[in-house]
């Protein structure tokens, strides 16, 4: 597992897939820790994915859909809110 951040943090998703790269990966599986299908994912990450697997020949991304966008991760942020309203 390695942790990659889209801006102003280190590493960078280059970076992430190379560490991974230099231990043997050859498929990574991406989490967009991103509640919803915005800006970043409709652009930024496809584009972020083409660049990193041009660069790494033999280095294969797929990336998972945001959470947010799945029922049971919604039914689990409404829980969580709940629980915290008062």
């Amino acid at each position: 597992m390695e942790l990659a951040f889209l801006e102003h943090t280190s590493p960078d998703l280059h970076g992430a897939a190379e560490s991974l790269r230099a231990r043997g990966v050859t498929d990574i599986l991406l989490v967009p820790m991103f509640l919803g299908r915005g800006g970043h994912l409709k652009r930024d990450v496809p584009r972020l994915v083409e660049e990193v697997t041009r660069a790494l020949p033999g280095l294969a991304i797929t990336t998972l859909p945001a959470p947010a966008e799945d029922e049971a991760m919604l039914d689990l942020f409404t829980d969580w809110i709940c629980a915290h309203v008062r």
